[in-house]
């Protein structure tokens, strides 16, 4: 099962993490979102493999993954983003939660999740008014 001090060290590195390459590259991430150990983020698209490879080296035993978008989409915990003629759209995705299975986590998810959709409108609104090519 793990030990007790698992998650407020691990989201204590996480957290350390998120500081040091937003700091680094101010310029560069448009945004930075994190659920757990998952982040979405929206980049410079010429900044992309820099960035991945700073995250990479930061922790030798932590390696992150990249997912980017396909057909114009991606899905970031329960919300799909499609961008369409210059403008985003966020869709949150319905899933049926069995009664017996809100527990405090799935309530906390959710919670998030709406959070995170909030936050990620004004966002994609700031990015639609930028010049530069972004991805996510």
């Amino acid at each position: 099962m793990g030990s007790p001090l698992s998650s407020p060290l691990s989201e204590i590195v996480m957290r350390k993490i998120d500081k040091l390459i937003t700091d680094h590259f101010p310029l560069d991430i448009l945004t930075w979102f994190r659920y757990i150990d998952d982040i979405f983020s929206i980049i410079k698209i010429d900044s992309l493999d820099k960035i991945h490879t700073k995250l990479n080296s930061l922790y030798p035993d932590i390696q992150f993954t990249i997912e980017k978008e396909s057909n114009s989409s991606l899905a970031f915990l329960d919300i799909l983003i499609t961008r369409q003629n210059c403008r985003y759209i966020t869709n949150i995705q319905g899933r049926q939660v069995p009664l017996a299975a809100k527990h405090r986590r799935v309530l906390f998810k959710m919670a998030a999740v709406d959070v995170f959709a909030k936050n990620l409108r004004g966002s994609l609104r700031d990015l639609a008014e930028r010049e530069s090519p972004m991805a996510f």
